[in-house]
């Protein structure tokens, strides 16, 4: 009764641009990776050289004669961003790759903006709804099939949300089958058939996502991940637990696979690792992603020990801990008010990705600000100005969200408050029914002092 069905429903993630410059044919653009054609290979194997050393800066390049401007200058720009990738700047690489592919249509550098979007959005997650906005206005035809692709897959969600059903199943006959784009559909099908009850179906899909050789690194990960909780519906923990520790997953989810670790080894009756992995949850590391759903798994746990005792003390601290949220709620007042409801509602899967996005937006923007980017004149203000424009959208849409997921949040606490008064109830009739301490003998056997066929373990305090 205790037990929570956990299926995610993770929305994969990408974006794209485009700017002004040379006219690229297509028939280059199959015979090798789009790339710089206005620098000289001189200029270029310098960047690349600096950008492979430790040291290089490559940033500090600066360009040789007079001040860039028109696709010489976009191409400074796509350099740049292949060197911010390396850096860790990857929504800046992103900004850059829109910004150039939206101005730039039908040139080889739009289209080497594209192809290098593509590729960075295949190992790094991205801020979706700039990438849904960037594919709803591009007006042009990509070079690449992977790229036709992507723009297809997330103009089309722009489409659906929309309510322009008919225009979104044009576009999604687009995505390619043998695109990585195309097992991000499965990945959303699964999911749809999955919250209709078709569980069987859903796992067909699944399987044949994790069939494909061409699938996005993200895209695997939550497809296994969810295939392991389809696994522990059926009953089958040691297969969950053999899943999921082998995912490099995020820290939102690896907070909530140590939650279901710790359901699978409760349900082997392993109660000790299963604690174990409660109080590595319950670590300062994950405190931001607590639930109270690991408390009322650990007052499970003592209820099947016996420990009884053991659960009125952690009733008391549950309520102690969400004491203000209580009142926050039975006292009808703002939930949005309370930190502790704020930050259980921003754990929800949309809103935390959205959240963490704020997060890598202020950082980025504050390491591009302590940069000298030499190589492409105003870039670095482009950058800033960029960063700051799509955190606050980030912060509107949190906004806009937030107060449907706090109703839901308050709701399920409530309900564990529930559950938790019912099993400090039965921690205090349970004992009632139990034998008489004083017709129970729990010494245990005397160690022989002449024997020595077993070996004995003295008990101390």
């Amino acid at each position: 009764m205790f037990a929570r069905k956990r299926i995610a429903n993770f929305t994969l993630v990408l974006i794209a641009s485009v700017f002004v410059g040379t006219p690229s044919s297509s028939k280059q653009a199959e015979a090798k990776p789009p790339g710089p054609i206005n620098l000289s290979n001189e200029f270029v194997s310098e960047f690349r050289d600096k950008l492979s050393k430790k040291n290089g800066r490559p940033l500090d390049l600066i360009f040789p004669g007079d001040t860039p401007s028109g696709s010489t200058l976009e191409e400074l720009r796509l350099l740049a961003a292949e060197a911010m990738v390396k850096s860790g700047y990857t929504l800046s690489a992103q900004a850059v790759y829109m910004d150039v592919a939206a101005r730039a249509l039908g040139t080889s550098q739009g289209a080497w903006a594209l192809y290098a979007l593509d590729n960075l959005a295949q190992q790094i997650e991205l801020d979706d709804a700039a990438l849904e906005e960037m594919a709803y206005e591009y007006d042009a035809v990509a070079d690449g099939v992977s790229e036709r692709a992507m723009l297809a897959w997330y103009r089309a969600k722009t489409l659906l949300r929309r309510g322009y059903d008919e225009w979104a199943m044009q576009d999604l006959a687009k995505t390619a089958t043998d695109t990585r784009w195309h097992a991000d559909r499965l990945f959303e099908r699964a999911t749809d058939v999955l919250a209709d009850g078709k569980v069987d179906e859903a796992e067909a899909l699944y399987d044949d996502i994790l069939k494909r050789s061409n699938v996005r690194v993200s895209t695997r990960q939550f497809t296994e991940l969810n295939r392991a909780r389809l696994t522990f519906e059926k009953g089958d923990y040691q297969e969950t637990l053999r899943i999921v520790r082998t995912l490099d997953l995020p820290l939102r989810e690896r907070a909530r696979a140590l939650l279901e670790m710790a359901w699978s080894r409760y349900y082997l009756k392993e109660y000790g690792k299963a604690l174990g992995i409660l109080t590595v949850a319950d670590s300062a590391f994950f405190e931001a992603l607590r639930s109270p759903e690991a408390d009322l798994l650990k007052m499970v746990i003592h209820r099947d020990l016996c420990r009884y005792d053991l659960i009125k003390t952690e009733a008391v601290a549950f309520r102690e801990r969400y004491k203000k949220s209580f009142k926050q709620i039975e006292g009808r007042l703002t939930l949005e008010d309370d930190p502790q409801l704020k930050q259980m509602a921003l754990q929800s899967r949309f809103l935390q990705r959205r959240a963490t996005l704020i997060h890598r937006y202020r950082t980025e923007r504050k390491l591009i600000f302590d940069e000298d980017i030499k190589i492409a004149p105003g870039l670095r203000d482009f950058l800033l100005r960029s960063l700051l424009t799509r955190e606050r959208k980030v912060e509107a849409e949190i906004e806009r969200a937030l107060p449907r997921e706090l109703d839901r949040v308050a709701s399920e606490l409530i309900e564990y408050r529930d559950q938790v008064t019912f099993l400090e109830y039965e921690a205090s009739i349970r004992p009632l029914t139990a034998l008489p301490a004083d017709d129970l003998d729990y010494r245990p056997e005397a160690a022989s002092k002449t024997r020595f066929e077993r070996l004995y373990w003295p008990v101390v305090n």
